[in-house]
């Protein structure tokens, strides 16, 4: 595990930030080389994905979801498992967190916002605000 930087208060921070805008940064947070080589090692994965792919509409126009493998680079402890990552993680959606797959939405020129949806349908995924109603809709899956 890394050693955490952020204070509790900027975690408490960096989880509002996600739920109110849909994500957070932590700025300058992560090596560069890490982040480099996962661009290198992922640009022929999504070439080859958008030619496998490329014409199904599923995720809407020159938008492609590509799964990467859990090998070197991306198989890298010092992301997956970084303190403050987690703790982010744990304000949002609790302890019990899971990472269950490790893919990109990756939007490309020519792209729309995708609408708010869940992954999954609403009888295999708790809702994290259980006070809504009715829950956020599902993605067709």
């Amino acid at each position: 595990m890394t050693q955490a930087r952020y204070s509790p208060q900027q975690i408490e921070a960096f989880a509002q930030q996600a739920l109110t805008d849909g994500f957070c940064v932590l700025p300058q947070h992560f090596p560069p080389e890490i982040l480099t080589a996962w661009r290198e090692a992922f640009s022929p994965l999504l070439e080859a994905h958008i030619a496998r792919e490329g014409h199904l509409p599923n995720r809407g126009p020159s938008r492609y979801y590509v799964t990467l493998p859990f090998t070197a680079p991306f198989a890298e402890p010092r992301l997956f498992e970084d303190e403050d990552l987690l703790a982010v993680v744990e304000h949002l959606v609790g302890k019990d967190a899971v990472m269950c797959q490790l893919a990109t939405d990756t939007p490309t020129l020519g792209s729309a916002y995708q609408d708010v949806h869940r992954d999954t349908p609403a009888a295999q995924a708790p809702t994290l605000e259980p006070e809504r109603t009715p829950p956020l809709p599902c993605a067709p899956v």
